[in-house]
Parts: structure tokens; C-alpha cells; sequence
């Protein structure tokens, strides 16, 4: 088991994230003309595993407080990052990762329930991940914050309620085979996922993330499922095709 560190959280600070509240300015900004086709690219989807995040960067982040973190979504399941679409050059609302003056603005409005649907499976939101994400990623994507959101967070619940996000949820604080993962993963979204599928690990073999590559419809939406899973850049070590397949990944669990 690994423990994260901090003292205090700041649900506060979640709850202002995620009220909406006036458009950013450049809410609808001019999408360079390469990128303004909805449906020509994919999406990296990235997965945190919580306790392991927490352990290894917990400093200066409140959703790694003590405190329910132990009875959490995030505690033995996996946890939305971002949804990256993949273009060959970046497209960001911030001009810069840097930008000093991005947590001064806004996140668009969320309906209700994607708000409660993010405040469960994106414990980020805590530490201004929301925005960052709508900023970097998510208006390139060329769907509203809402339906952004809507099927990010969707896509983590699927995952949730899978034969893998059973076995990990089982595994927390023990371990689990990388062929066992990618086995459940195959069971649940069929063979592209041995190939789309990334299983990333840390100091010790810790599990720390999971990425999967999507194909974007034409209206730019995706989903997590085996009409849209594609292949994984193949110089990705860590796909389920690669690597030793009786390697034991341990799962990180709170104390």
C-alpha cells in the first residue's frame, strides 16, 4: 500500500471549478485551419491511478489530503487525466503551458450532471486540472466543454463498470499480471485493445496510468469501445502486445 501526503482538502476550491460561470473570452477562439474539421484525428485518452499519483506528486495538491480519499471513486479506480486530441501541432486556448494568467479565467458553464459526474471521476479538479485541460486540450476538440466532459467522463465510468476496472479495483493494495490486465481489457473492448491500450508504470513497476488512442467520429465525438480503439503509436513500450507478460504491476491503494 502507498500513501499519499498533504493535510487539508479544499472542496471549495472543486466546487468553484466546476460552477461554470461566464465564457472564457476566447470561448470560440479561430481553431487554426488545419484543425477545424471535426472527425480527422484521434484522442489520446490518459487514466491516472490515484494513490500512485498521490504518492509520487502529492506535494501542493489537495485532492491528495487526507480525509474520504480512502473511500473515493479514485481510491480503486482510474481517473480521468485528459482527453488529448492529437493533431500534428499544438492547438491551445493558452498560448503557453506557462501562462500565468490561465487560472484566472473560467471554465464555460457544465450542466449539472456532468459537473457531478467530473466531481467523482476526475479528483484533478481540485487543483484546477478542469480548466487546464478545456485550455490546453479540450477546445481543439471542436465540442463545447459540455459534451467534452460529457463523454470523457462517460468514457471512465465505462471503464469502471468493465471486467478490468473490476480486476483493478480487486488488485488495489496487492498486484495484478500485465497479461491479466490486458486479457480483461480484450474481454471488455475486444482485440484493438492490445494495440491501442498503453499500461504505464513507475519506480517498482507501480501502476501510474493507462492510455488508450481513439478514433474521432465525424462530429468529433469518441467513445471507449471497440468501433472506436486504434492503434497506439508502436513505439509505445508499454502497449498490451509488448513487454513480459507475466510482469506483476502493483497496484498503489490509500491508507
Amino acid at each position: 500500500m502507498r500513501k499519499g501526503v498533504q493535510q487539508t482538502a479544499m472542496a471549495a476550491l472543486a466546487a468553484f471549478l466546476l460552477s461554470g460561470g461566464p465564457a472564457l473570452a476566447g470561448d470560440s477562439p479561430s481553431i487554426p485551419a488545419d484543425k477545424q474539421t471535426p472527425g480527422h484525428h484521434t484522442y489520446m485518452l490518459v487514466l491516472s491511478w490515484e494513490p500512485e499519483f498521490c504518492y509520487l506528486h502529492g506535494d501542493g495538491h489537495p485532492e491528495c489530503a487526507a480525509g474520504d480519499r480512502a473511500t473515493s471513486f479514485g481510491a480503486t479506480h482510474l481517473t480521468l487525466h485528459g482527453l488529448w486530441p492529437q493533431w500534428s501541432s499544438a492547438c491551445s486556448l493558452s498560448a503557453k503551458d506557462n501562462d500565468p494568467t490561465w487560472k484566472d479565467r473560467v471554465l464555460p458553464p457544465l450542466s449539472p450532471a456532468v459537473q457531478s459526474t467530473l466531481a467523482e471521476v476526475m479528483p484533478g479538479i481540485a487543483s484546477g486540472l478542469t480548466l487546464h485541460e478545456w485550455q490546453k486540450h479540450g477546445y481543439c476538440s471542436g465540442l463545447s466543454a459540455d459534451q467534452y466532459y460529457a463523454q470523457a467522463g462517460a468514457m471512465v465510468k465505462t471503464l469502471g463498470n468493465s471486467k478490468a476496472g473490476t480486476l483493478l479495483a480487486n488488485a488495489t493494495g496487492k498486484s495484478v499480471t500485465r497479461k491479466a490486465l490486458c486479457d480483461a481489457l480484450a474481454a471488455d473492448f475486444g482485440e484493438a485493445a492490445r494495440q491501442s491500450a498503453v499500461l504505464g508504470t513507475g519506480k517498482a513497476a507501480f501502476l501510474t496510468q493507462i492510455t488508450f488512442t481513439l478514433k474521432a467520429a465525424d462530429d468529433g465525438t469518441t467513445a471507449l469501445d471497440a468501433v472506436h480503439l486504434t492503434e497506439s503509436p508502436a513505439d509505445q513500450a508499454g502497449r498490451c502486445d509488448k513487454g513480459n507478460p507475466d510482469e506483476a504491476l502493483k497496484v498503489a491503494g490509500f491508507k
